[in-house]
């Protein structure tokens, strides 16, 4: 019960974010909306590399530095700025580079739209710097100050997107996504620059750049960019196979699918500092309840998109051909991959870095293979129908990389404790 009341705003702001997309799907034709979903599938993949990374290590992280005293929010957020900086950087010049590529690779040439795609590029690396920042509320105890931040950025990123998207266009609609991130990054920096946190930041900085926090950045760098080359691998067919518009349908399933994937993105924000750092004393989630509860409401969530897609939406149905069975299979593929991000929440707790990376690389593999299987053995644009046998791939790949974490986490829960 307190779990879900500490995470109640998130919950309702990423369902206000929903609701505005997927309104925004009925004020823009298919083949856009499918522009705006792929580009946004783009620049959230190339940032939710260091984001989910840097969110996941961080909240533990943070968690691990609370018990040992240090309790400053100031403190706690440049200790983790300075211990990943580089990453940071990195992870900007990337996305400038990616964002565009990858939007020429997946929806074609589109003339005058590179500068908006290079701004978007730069702009992406703003969210890390957000998911860190709600990190490190919920990994030093501020459950719920953490929980009303997260719905700010959704209901303030989408309101913009839906009035960029309408205005000036679909690449402008994610412009719109990342513009909160963008404001709070500016506000980090000018916390950096400030010289009257600089001694308490280097008191503390050993904390941050143990050797743990440098081997769980660098598997989670690993697992998260095996994981995004496999949705651009995916999105990559859906564009060969389906066209702008098939990308418009697949979109429009993600974004009913979102529902699904919103108990472990928050949830686990919660809970991954009490399977980090637990506290006898208290009943704390444990590993099994966690991603058992993760399943119970991925199931809830599938049938909850369906409903609200027939009595809310019944529009997109008519005006998204094959909308139905991509639902239905994107659907499966989500309620898959919660459970496999909830078993990845444990690993990061747990610091099981190798089980983490190994788990995401099996899945990789496995959709490479079976995206190129398909788009080899499938001829031309087939609409919907090729949308429908890639995102099948990703069901086996999801399937093959829950039971490769599963055996991970099963043999260290199951191995005896060391003899001091």
């Amino acid at each position: 019960m307190h779990l879900a009341i500490v995470t109640a705003p998130a919950l309702l702001g990423r369902g206000a974010q929903f609701a505005v997309l997927a309104w925004l799907a009925l004020l823009v034709t298919p083949a856009d909306y499918g522009r705006f979903a792929s580009l946004q599938v783009l620049v959230l993949g190339v940032a939710s590399i260091t984001a989910s990374t840097m969110g996941a290590s961080a909240n533990a992280s943070t968690a691990r530095a609370v018990r040992n005293g240090v309790e400053s929010f100031p403190v706690l957020v440049l200790m983790l700025l300075r211990a990943r900086r580089r990453a940071l950087l990195g992870n900007l010049l990337v996305s400038a580079v990616a964002v565009p590529v990858g939007a020429r690779l997946v929806v074609g040439n589109q003339d005058g739209a590179l500068p908006v795609l290079v701004l978007t590029g730069v702009m992406s690396a703003a969210l890390p710097l957000g998911e860190m920042v709600v990190a490190v509320l919920a990994g030093s105890g501020r459950y719920r100050t953490a929980s009303w931040v997260d719905a700010g950025r959704a209901v303030a990123g989408a309101t913009l997107a839906l009035l960029l998207g309408t205005t000036a266009g679909p690449w402008w609609a994610v412009v719109g996504l990342l513009a909160v991130d963008a404001v709070v990054a500016v506000l980090l920096l000018g916390l950096a620059a400030s010289r009257s946190w600089t001694a308490g930041v280097e008191l503390q900085e050993d904390v941050s750049g143990s050797i743990a926090a440098r081997e769980g950045l660098a598997a989670g760098l690993t697992a998260n960019l095996l994981g995004q080359a496999a949705n651009w691998s995916v999105l990559w067919a859906i564009g060969i196979l389906g066209g702008p518009v098939g990308l418009g349908v697949y979109g429009v399933a993600l974004r009913f699918a979102s529902v699904v994937t919103l108990a472990p993105q928050y949830f686990g924000k919660t809970v991954i500092g009490q399977l980090a750092a637990p506290d006898p004393g208290r009943n704390h989630w444990t590993p099994r309840s966690f991603v058992g509860m993760l399943a119970v409401l991925s199931v809830v969530g599938s049938g909850a998109a369906a409903v609200v897609l027939v009595t809310a939406f019944p529009g997109l149905v008519a005006r998204y051909d094959g909308l139905w069975g991509t639902l239905a299979v994107v659907l499966t593929a989500a309620s898959l991959r919660a459970v496999l991000i909830g078993l990845g929440q444990v690993c990061v707790a747990r610091r099981l870095w190798r089980t983490w990376v190994v788990a995401d690389g099996v899945s990789f593999v496995v959709t490479v293979v079976g995206v190129l299987l398909v788009v080899v053995g499938t001829a031309g644009d087939t609409g919907t129908a090729g949308v429908v046998a890639v995102v099948l791939v990703t069901v086996v790949a999801n399937l093959a990389g829950i039971t490769a974490r599963l055996v991970g986490v099963v043999r260290r829960l199951q191995a005896p404790e060391p003899v001091a």
